[in-house]
């Protein structure tokens, strides 16, 4: 995967890119050529480009899964997410969830139930 790098200033409503760039070096540079004072202003963020070009050119749709500690499934829907794809979190009863992309809803279950099996596995589920 390819990555870019965006150079960003401010915050809030102030928050606007300033420059994108196909390198973290060249992102430096050009924070270097600002004035120095305001070089602390300056964020780098690191983008993938195209992350899910594979997934998306298969028809793989975005779903959401709850499930609970024991495997059960809670919920499974097609996503309305644009962000925290892939990423494993717990609600506030300790059922795991995730949006991923996936060919159909036994396929989302099978990606959470993967990730519920390595967090048992590694003794990380809240407690």
């Amino acid at each position: 995967m390819e990555n870019i790098f965006v150079v960003t200033k401010g915050e809030y409503s102030d928050y606007h890119i300033c420059g994108v760039f196909s390198t973290k070096k060249k992102a430096k540079l050009f924070i270097a050529s600002i004035k120095s004072h305001e070089i602390d202003d300056y964020q780098i963020e690191k983008y993938t480009l195209n992350p899910y070009d594979i997934e998306l050119s298969n028809g793989y749709k975005l779903y959401f899964v709850r499930m609970a500690k024991d495997g059960n499934v809670i919920e499974v829907k097609l996503g309305e997410s644009d962000y925290s794809i892939d990423i494993v979190s717990f609600d506030v009863r300790k059922n795991i969830y995730m949006y991923c992309y996936a060919k159909d809803e036994q396929h989302a279950i099978k990606i959470l139930n993967e990730k519920r099996g390595q967090k048992i596995a590694l003794n990380q589920w809240p407690v």
